[in-house]
């Protein structure tokens, strides 16, 4: 995805995420023994180099540690020439009495702020990015490529498109299990699930008076060959409108998609991982389902 320079959809897209642990800032001397691995970020100043490092880390050295923070990514992948980004959430968070210390990436902006502040200013991120979407009617973005010719896209601005229905309803949860068949009985035993001879069960809709209304939900217990490449003990599917038109938005916007389903009896299936590598199922249920 191209990164966006456009400051109003930029403030409405940030997604500001907190980066577990606490980082420490601190002025390394001259000859520690410190694995550049363990780097987060590093300036060369006339008194030395500076770096923030995990705060576990700089205890282990010794190091005297000059400030304590939490670690806040903004999602959204901004150009290293947009202007007015950095000032606009700086003074979000210095109004509501938070420093911030900014280091910007090649694709994001990196906030460390004081790490006993860290729920506050997430919160003030967000009232910002709210702000900017209902100020502007911001809607979901996709990078504008005239005729979708690669080399057309350097100085196109981005622009706003119609939004679309995303994810509209959960569609069923998958278990991978160590022992399938165990595991299926224990829930069958002592939860009363009617699991299938196929692994699972089909929850279905009803309205508050028991009434079915055309939906269903799947559970399901299996050895979780189709989670690869994800790493987790389960994979969630969703409920969407428009599969197609989706996946094509999520590459565009940088996640990961991983592979879509022709149609059949079913629907259409598409898969994607989200940032800690959980694979995610995205539905598209035939008419009527």
């Amino acid at each position: 995805m191209r990164p966006g320079n456009e400051l109003q959809v930029l403030l409405a897209h940030m997604r500001p995420e907190l980066e577990p642990g606490r980082y420490a800032f601190v002025a390394l001397p001259p000859g520690t023994g410190l694995d550049p691995a363990h780097v987060v970020a590093s300036i060369r100043e006339p008194e030395g180099l500076s770096v923030v490092v995990e705060e576990r880390i700089a205890r282990e050295l010794g190091l005297q540690v000059a400030f304590t923070a939490a670690w806040i990514t903004l999602r959204v992948q901004s150009d290293l020439a947009a202007v007015g980004f950095t000032a606009a959430f700086s003074r979000a968070l210095g109004q509501a009495g938070i420093s911030c210390n900014v280091v910007a990436g090649v694709r994001h902006d990196h906030l460390f702020v004081p790490f006993d502040q860290a729920r506050q200013a997430l919160d003030a991120l967000d009232d910002l990015s709210r702000s900017a979407g209902a100020a502007n009617r911001v809607e979901p973005f996709r990078p504008h490529r005239a005729d979708r010719d690669p080399d057309a896209g350097a100085h196109q601005e981005l622009r706003q498109e119609p939004a679309m229905d995303r994810v509209t309803g959960l569609g069923g949860i998958f278990f991978r299990a160590r022992d399938p068949e165990a595991l299926r009985a224990w829930y069958r035993t002592h939860l009363g699930i009617d699991v299938q001879s196929w692994g699972g069960t089909a929850f279905r809709w009803v309205d508050g008076n028991d009434v079915p209304i055309g939906g269903t939900t799947v559970w399901s217990i299996g050895g979780g060959e189709s989670f690869a490449p994800g790493t987790a003990s389960f994979m969630v599917n969703y409920r969407v409108a428009d599969l197609d038109g989706l996946l094509a938005l999520l590459r565009e916007e940088g996640c990961e998609v991983i592979d879509a389903s022709g149609p059949s009896e079913f629907g259409k299936f598409g898969w994607v991982l989200d940032p800690e590598g959980n694979k995610i199922e995205l539905w598209q249920p035939p008419e009527g389902r």
